[in-house]
């Protein structure tokens, strides 16, 4: 501080608050400021006379006029530096307030003042600077005295205020940009002074200037850092000045970006286009309106207009604002009212763009219902409901029905995107669920929609809701059925992408584990097993498919899961590969099917995708032993050591890095179907038994409660039927099964269900003690079947008692038998006989060479009182159903077709017979299908025709829907035999033969699903490449039909067209060109190949009769019919040799007068009984067209399916065709003879092979 001697002028002195200081010293320190002294002195001398001012009080500063006057000029105000100039702002800034309202500064100064003041905002910019504190000061200081509306003053007020915004924006872009997070309260705290520094300005102004409203909105539009100091302003000017201003400019820019012309490439590339300025206009307009609606209260009648603008990019822009300021709903007290109630016709103009032609539109009108559903379910859950809210909920359930139907839109992005709204309104609040809960079940059904990812989403959505709503309230312990939708949707759809070949099948199985039942969310023990209580109550419900997907969904993890084990056990026992290296070229070459052990092919059946076959044998060949034994103990069922929560979640994570080590990550679908651990543990079924006993389970520490009724209920169901795919985990309970058995009926039946299935999955685990302790397991199970038989829901007890015996050594079983039949016995003359003609059934229905028992007692007995039954007219339904069951269950063929087979006495009086109540044929059909089902009775043709003809009756137009559909599940069960009793030549001939009856099944749906079990037959059958199945099943068809009596009646006819076999062939002959669409042309040329084979053989039973003849010329006249391109071919007689079903068929006996017959050329035919399927040398690979030798009667050895080679040769090689008088042919007069209704007219000159050749290549090209 320089110190000067001051000179005495007559010592006057002046008091100012307490400082004597003398007037000629401060006019001497301002005055040397411009006698060009250094910067550091100015600066020195300034912050003294500023003290002075800043301690002069207003209104006392008479004796510093003349000091304030030289503050003003020229040289301090513009000194070079900028550190003096600051400080000659701040005592300017003092001075205005001692001398408010006058100051003593001249006029034409006051514009070089305020650039000054302007000016020294660039020391705002930087938190850090020495004098960004004194800068701060200096604007809080201008501020309090209001010293910028000085502006008012100069000949330019408009354009000084505009350099005032826009050096204010600019500081604060710069402030923003510079600071960091440690100076976010100086940002603050700078923001909050800018900001009240402009309104105090602009609040002066009768009307804005456009230039400063172009400023203000151009960082709106932008959204660049100043914007929120923009809004906070116009906030507090919303209801001043700003409003007609900023109504009027954004009017005018919407107007000018709507009739600007269109500008060429190169201004494009200077200036922003027409649509990007609209653009940047109408996200201004949304964040005014959120600031204030006043802002843009005449922009809103522009904005309603262009709802229907021809413009399509003008209508989807606005659009897409006008929802989002629909759904803004200002919080706290509603002090200004909506768009919605305030703009109604807004509102409606808004839903009918959700039906806009264009896409786009569609689409914002999509988002924009979001918003606005959001806010609807916002508002609904606050109570009370504000008065002026009603509109926007009335709008809100009006787009509830718009979003469900954009569900259906042609579009897949917007079908897409209303899923995806959907999900994030219903998922967002309870409200938000109940608003939507009458959209979502028709908007869940895209689950099924023809787009994969729509799939997808759809999947994700009701996933995610459940795990949201529904998952929470399960694992807590309460029923949740308001979202049981959820998982049957999920099953239903798991089923039919399963079945169709949709694919990502591997993804809603992992929905499924995430989201449904929570795993790896870290729950206990007893919030798992009721997380799986809860999907299973959900999705088993009867009376949809979603059961059916649910059984699927679990059948496939328990098979995954066996061959897994086989696998891991084969690899681990040989210490090497069983699959050849992928670096070797025989995976690229053969598919993997060289080299690969039968282990590994069963477990790629599990694979899904091109790549799961390489990585599979990738993964064989990790040498990591730590890998293998880790994947062995987490596949074991038995070892129950790692099901705890805590273990499995470290094993699984270790399971993970292993993966991602060994780079086989692409095998995580198939390990995690493979896992079943993750779903079921024995501690979950421990939770499930307590709840079954109405006691909570220990984690829930509720000792002194009971656990609910329905709870309960469901708990016994579930727990009934997990040990069908939980087996391992299930095990350990069986005791407190067996327990279980004897409390009530309903508890009898479901643990009776649950032992069964565990004695049927016991050799699958590989567990050979003995599984439950109880000594007397055979009483238990005795008294359990009695308490179940009084149980309405129970089916079929006697068959699951029976099973549940296998839990018991032999010896002991062989006890409990014989016991149970004497009490049978002993109840045949009670009112027990219901129960005790049932036991006896389930007991010798396993009575034969390879089942369960052998040589029961006492079976002359029941079958004597069993007839007995039958042939009283008066006996009660129940008990003649018992007894058919019995009859079936061991009688033998002749006693099943003269007893529970025969044709009803049409002599009888209808009113006496009352056949359209009877239950006794379709339940004589169903029991006779089970029997065939288990294997116990050899299939015969008599059997089958008997059988054939009762289901026709029970088809019948006077028959109940019910027989049908009895019968339907019967044969659907012939697909699925227990175990390997039945072979798969047996299989395969009930499959293709007894279901064509339903072609006369009045009820579409019921011949719709025996359509699709027939196409799945023939599909088995044609993948079988090394076994001719697919030529075996179409010479069993040509057998039954031959031996049907339908065709017997028209073959006895004098003339007939064959009407009700056409129509027999007909259905079989559609099911087999659509099970495989690509190759039906060859399918039909197999077809017709068999059909002129069968020529050459009669049948084995009457070889007298012509009757396969003529049923095989029926079928290819169908064949020719549908394939019209087939129609007058001959096969080649290379193609007809073969062997046909030695049971059914024995070659054909040649006449003297037909060896004369030309082309025959000698050639011995083999004479009558010749053997048709024996076997041939290995070495030969042409077969004989009529291969001889001895017949064996009754033989059930492998060569009753004819011998083919084991690749059939491929019918796109062209063949000549062999005219009928061609030498070698010799079938001219078979042909005559045997084909009553071969096709007439001109015969094609083209082979059938030539033809089949270019008929399939077009189809395959197209």
């Amino acid at each position: 501080m320089c110190r000067h001697k001051p000179p005495q002028q007559g010592g006057q002195f002046f008091l100012v608050r307490g400082w004597q200081i003398r007037a000629w010293y401060l006019y001497f320190v301002c005055f040397t400021c411009e006698a060009g002294v250094s910067a550091d002195a100015a600066i020195s001398r300034l912050q003294e006379a500023f003290d002075v001012f800043q301690r002069t009080p207003q209104g006392q500063g008479k004796l510093l006029e003349d000091q304030a006057r030289v503050a003003t000029k020229p040289d301090v105000m513009e000194h070079p530096s900028g550190e003096v100039r600051l400080w000659a702002a701040k005592c300017l800034a003092e001075v205005l307030m001692i001398f408010v309202p006058r100051p003593p500064i001249e006029r034409d100064r006051i514009s070089s003042i305020l650039t000054l003041f302007i000016e020294q905002m660039g020391w705002l910019t930087d938190a850090a600077a020495v004098n960004y504190q004194h800068a701060f000061d200096l604007f809080r200081r201008l501020t309090e005295i209001r010293g910028f509306m000085l502006l008012f003053e100069t000949a330019t007020p408009e354009l000084v205020l505009a350099d005032l915004v826009r050096v204010t924006m600019a500081t604060y872009r710069k402030a923003a940009m510079a600071l960091d997070v440690s100076w976010a309260d100086n940002l603050e705290q700078l923001e909050a002074l800018l900001t009240q520094l402009l309104n105090s300005v602009l609040a002066e102004a009768d009307d804005l200037p456009g230039a400063v409203v172009g400023l203000l909105l151009d960082e709106v539009k932008q959204k660049s850092k100043p914007a929120g100091l923009v809004k906070r302003v116009l906030a507090m000017l919303a209801r001043r000045t700003a409003a007609v201003a900023v109504n009027d400019y954004l009017n005018s820019c919407l107007a000018e970006a709507r009739n600007s012309p269109s500008e060429s490439r190169e201004e494009l590339q200077l200036v922003p286009s027409a649509a990007e300025r609209s653009e940047a206009t109408l996200v201004a307009v949304h964040e005014l309106y959120m600031v204030d609606p006043a802002l843009v209260a005449r922009v809103l009648p522009n904005l309603q207009a262009d709802l229907v603008s021809k413009d399509v990019s003008q209508r989807r822009a606005v659009t897409a604002l006008v929802g989002q300021l629909l759904a803004f709903c200002p919080t706290g007290a509603l002090t200004r009212p909506i768009l919605a109630s305030s703009h109604p016709l807004i509102v409606e103009r808004h839903r009918d763009r959700l039906d806009d032609a264009d896409d786009g539109v569609r689409l914002a009108a999509l988002d924009g219902a979001g918003a606005i559903l959001k806010s609807t379910a916002s508002i609904s859950s606050t109570k009370p409901v504000p008065s002026d809210c009603q509109e926007l909920l009335a709008a809100g359930s009006a787009l509830v029905l718009k979003v469900k139907e954009r569900s259906l839109d042609p579009n897949d992005s917007i079908r897409m995107r209303s899923i995806e709204v959907a999900l994030d309104v219903a998922a967002e609040s309870m409200a938000g669920y109940g608003l939507l809960e009458p959209a979502l079940l028709e908007i869940s059904r895209r689950i099924l929609d023809k787009k994969g990812k729509v799939r997808e989403a759809c999947a994700n959505m009701m996933s995610r809701l459940y795990a949201k709503h529904s998952l929470p309230r399960w694992i807590s312990g309460q029923l949740a059925e308001r979202w049981s939708w959820i998982p049957q949707q999920l099953c239903e759809a798991y089923l039919v992408w399963n079945n169709t070949g949709l694919g990502q099948v591997a993804q809603l199985e992992e929905h499924f584990e995430q989201h449904i039942l929570g795993c790896g969310a870290g729950m206990g023990g007893h919030q798992r097993g009721l997380a799986y209580l809860g999907f299973y109550h959900s999705a088993a419900d009867r009376s949809s498919n979603s059961s059916q997907g649910l059984a699927l969904l679990l059948s496939k993890k328990r098979d995954a899961n066996e061959a897994l084990q086989r696998y891991l056990d084969k690899r681990i026992a040989k210490g090497a590969p069983l699959m050849p290296n992928p670096g070797d070229g025989v995976l690229a070459i053969s598919g993997g099917s060289i080299g690969a052990s039968p282990e590994a092919e069963n477990l790629c059946v599990h694979l899904e995708g091109s790549s799961g076959r390489t990585l599979l044998a990738t993964m064989d060949g990790i040498r990591d032993k730590a890998f293998w034994s880790l994947l062995q103990l987490l596949t074991s069922p038995a070892d129950s050591s790692h099901h705890e929560s805590d273990k499995l979640l470290d094993s699984l994570k270790e399971l993970d890095r292993l993966l991602r080590m060994h780079s086989v990550m692409g095998l995580t679908p198939l390990i995690r179907r493979a896992l079943l651990c993750t779903w079921m543990s024995p501690d979950q079924v421990s939770a499930l038994l307590d709840l079954w006993n109405r006691r909570w389970p220990e984690g829930f520490q509720r000792e002194e409660e009971s656990a609910p009724r329905d709870l309960a209920t469901a708990a016994r169901a579930c727990v009934a039927d997990l040990p069908k795919f939980f087996a391992g985990a299930v095990h350990p309970h069986a005791d407190h099964l067996v327990k279980m058995a004897t409390t009530s009926a309903e508890d009898a039946w479901a643990a009776v269900r649950a032992l069964a299935s565990i004695a049927k999955r016991k050799e699958a685990l590989g567990i050979d003690n003995r599984l439950v302790h109880t000594a007397q397991l055979g009483d238990v199970l005795l008294e359990a079947y009695q308490m179940a038989s009084t149980e309405k829901s129970a089916h079929d007890p006697h068959r699951k008692v029976t099973q549940a015996l296998k839990l018991l050594p032999d010896q002991d079983r062989m006890l409990a038998v014989q016991s149970w039949l004497v009490w049978a016995q002993s109840k045949l003359c009670s009112a027990e006989k219901v129960s005790a003609f049932n036991l006896a059934s389930g007991l010798f229905e396993e009575d034969f060479p390879g089942g369960l028992f052998n040589d029961l007692p006492s079976r002359s007995e029941f079958l004597g009182e069993a007839q007995s039954i039958l042939s009283r007219a008066e006996a009660a339904t129940d008990i003649r159903c018992a007894a058919i069951e019995f009859v079936a269950a061991a009688g033998s063929e002749d006693c099943i077709v003269s007893l529970l087979l025969a044709p009803a006495n049409k002599e009888m009086d209808q009113d006496q017979i009352a056949s359209w109540i009877d239950p006794q044929p379709s339940f004589a059909a169903c029991s006779v299908l089970h029997v065939l089902r288990t294997g116990r009775l050899k299939i015969s043709t008599q059997l089958l025709a008997k059988l054939a003809s009762r289901m026709h009756e029970c088809l019948g137009p006077s028959r109940p829907t019910c027989d049908s559909e009895k019968l339907l599940e019967a044969l659907q069960r012939l697909q699925h035999p227990p175990g390997s009793r039945v072979r798969l030549a047996n299989r395969l001939r009930l499959c293709v033969t007894l279901p064509l009856v339903f072609c006369f099944s009045p009820v579409r749906k019921h011949r719709e699903a025996v359509h699709r079990m027939l196409q799945a037959s023939f599909t088995k059958a044609a993948r079988r490449m090394e076994e001719p199945l697919l030529e075996f099943a179409i010479a069993c068809f040509i057998h039954f039909l031959s031996s049907a009596e339908i065709f017997q009646r028209e073959v006895s006819e004098p003339a007939s067209a064959f009407p009700n076999s056409s129509k027999i062939c007909s259905f079989l002959c559609e099911a087999l060109l659509r099970s495989d669409v690509q190759h039906c042309m060859e399918l039909a040329w197999t077809v017709l190949q068999v059909c002129d084979r069968t020529l050459d053989f009669v049948d084995r039973e009457q070889p007298a009769s012509d009757a396969v003849h003529k049923a095989a010329s029926v079928l290819r006249y169908i064949v020719e019919k549908r394939c019209p391109s087939l129609a007058g071919q001959v096969t080649d007689g290379r193609a007809t040799k073969g062997r046909m079903p030695a049971e059914l068929f024995v070659a054909r006996r040649t006449s003297a007068a037909q060896k004369a017959l030309p082309g025959n050329d000698g050639q011995g035919a083999p004479e009558p009984g010749a053997e048709v399927g024996e076997e041939t040398a290995a070495a030969e690979t042409e077969m004989a067209l009529l291969p001889a030798g001895p017949v064996q009667e009754g033989s059930c050895t492998p060569a009753e399916v004819f011998q083919t080679p084991k690749r059939r040769a491929s019918l796109l090689k062209a063949r000549r065709p062999l005219s009928p008088a061609a030498p070698g042919s010799g079938r001219s007069v078979v042909a005559a003879v045997a084909r009553p209704m071969a096709l007439t007219g001109k015969s094609s000159s083209l082979s059938g092979a030539s033809a089949l050749s270019s008929a399939s290549k077009k189809r395959r090209t197209s």
